[in-house]
């Protein structure tokens, strides 16, 4: 069948612009408006390079549930495009909003599923933009807030692109009157506690009554704020682009605090973008600029919110996930070398080699373990015993990761801190099997690098 050609041609001219995508994935809930960006899509595969994938998150919060995700799976046979079912379980946390939580866990998992340079499409209308582009004025957003939808933005490995953010929600009503199939009515859409509904049946219509153009002037404000969004990201990568520590990935604080507060909070909200971190509050973000940034040289400061936490320590500020503590950790683990050791935070693993690690036959059949330090250690380097405390003060290590590197023990002599030396009796010579220690910490920390 044909569509809007209009509509078409607006929707493939987006993906003209992403050429090496291997496959375009839609989120496809099987209401009205994904069933029109399903079908227009499926129906003109001939214009289309990449490989169409339906995408249904089951959010499993009704009970009518596992019924849509049949009628997904059952009208995605009949245009014979692959389907892939996503089941969370997104009910909210105590505090949170039902509606933001779901969106959350929706987003990350459609995250995970693109590859580099995969598009996901997803079926936000001109309707949909006015309504948040309110919610977000009512929550007293900013600039980056206020710009609401956008058309095209990075997402994950891949990018998410809104095609229908011209196309309001009747005009899309009427297109999907044409195709000869039912989609979905979710009931929960008119249920008037959940802020987008009550702005939707509620206030809309008055809006739409006294002011007939008001989908047009909101998309212009929208794309106002977009502007000016572009422009203070330009500004804030300029700021960070001379505030980052290249060799460590942290910021550097006395650069920062070179910056009037208004920059240096755009700075910090832009670097917590670039490390995919849900921006806090304003409040958090005012409490970072007060007690990390201008915090005094002998401070430890540390701010936590959701899952991580941001610290500084002597001119370096960095974010790492939410450490564990001492009482968390295990007094002490047996440790074969042969065999991945998993850790509260990270794992040890080995790998062999020839001159670099520690002598194989210095720790064959000895009895080895991890364990943590208590305050007290020391290990031999250059004919001399050094303590755990300076050696970690010479390499720069943050007081916040000492309680948490893995000390390799043979009996009670420290023969390795994992990562960063060896015990010179244990040292392999330069022609012998030595055993390397890896401490592998990913996906533990976000912008440090200081024990590498």
């Amino acid at each position: 069948m044909s569509t809007s050609p209009s509509l078409l041609s607006h929707a493939l001219a987006i993906l003209k612009n992403y050429p090496d995508a291997e496959n375009l994935y839609v989120a496809y809930s099987g209401g009205m408006d994904s069933h029109v960006l399903l079908n227009l899509l499926v129906n003109n595969q001939e214009y289309i390079n990449s490989k169409i994938i339906a995408v249904h998150v089951n959010h499993g919060l009704s009970k009518e549930s596992s019924l849509w995700a049949k009628h997904c799976s059952d009208l995605c046979e009949k245009l014979e495009v692959k389907y892939i079912e996503i089941d969370v379980d997104a009910a909210a946390p105590k505090g949170e909003s039902q509606e933001e939580w779901s969106r959350k866990l929706r987003y990350d998992a459609l995250k995970k599923l693109l590859n580099t340079g995969d598009i996901l499409y997803t079926a936000h209308h001109k309707d949909d933009l006015a309504e948040t582009l309110l919610l977000q004025l009512f929550r007293g957003a900013g600039p980056a807030g206020l710009s609401a939808i956008p058309e095209y933005i990075k997402f994950g490995k891949g990018w998410h692109i809104r095609p229908f953010l011209n196309i309001t929600r009747n005009e899309l009503s009427e297109i999907a009157n044409k195709f000869n199939h039912s989609w979905i009515i979710d009931d929960s859409n008119s249920d008037e506690r959940f802020d987008r509904n009550y702005l939707r049946h509620k206030i809309m219509p008055v809006i739409n009554a006294r002011w007939p153009g008001i989908l047009k002037t909101l998309s212009r404000s929208a794309r106002i704020q977009t502007e000016v969004t572009e422009l203070i990201e330009e500004l804030a990568k300029i700021d960070l682009d001379c505030c980052m520590n290249l060799t460590n990935n942290t910021l550097n604080q006395s650069c920062i605090k070179n910056l009037s507060d208004s920059r240096s909070l755009n700075l910090i909200r832009y670097w917590l973008k670039t490390l995919e971190q849900r921006s806090p509050s304003s409040a958090i973000l005012r409490q970072i600029l007060i007690d990390i940034v201008h915090s005094g040289p002998d401070a430890s400061p540390c701010i936590k919110w959701d899952d991580v936490e941001i610290r500084r320590y002597r001119d370096m500020i960095f974010l790492t996930q939410n450490l564990p503590s001492m009482s968390q950790l295990d007094n002490e683990i047996r440790w074969d070398p042969d065999n991945e050791c998993k850790l509260k935070y990270g794992k040890i693993i080995t790998r062999s080699a020839v001159g670099m690690g520690i002598s194989i036959h210095k720790i064959d059949g000895k009895e080895l373990s991890i364990r943590y330090r208590d305050g007290h250690e020391e290990i031999k380097l250059g004919g001399h015993h050094h303590t755990l405390k300076n050696i970690f003060q010479e390499k720069g290590i943050p007081p916040c990761f000492r309680d948490l590197i893995p000390l390799i023990y043979m009996g009670t002599t420290l023969v390795e801190i994992a990562g960063l030396c060896i015990n010179e009796d244990f040292q392999a010579k330069p022609d012998e099997l030595t055993l390397q220690v890896v401490w592998n910490r990913a996906e533990e920390v976000y912008a440090m690098k200081y024990i590498n």
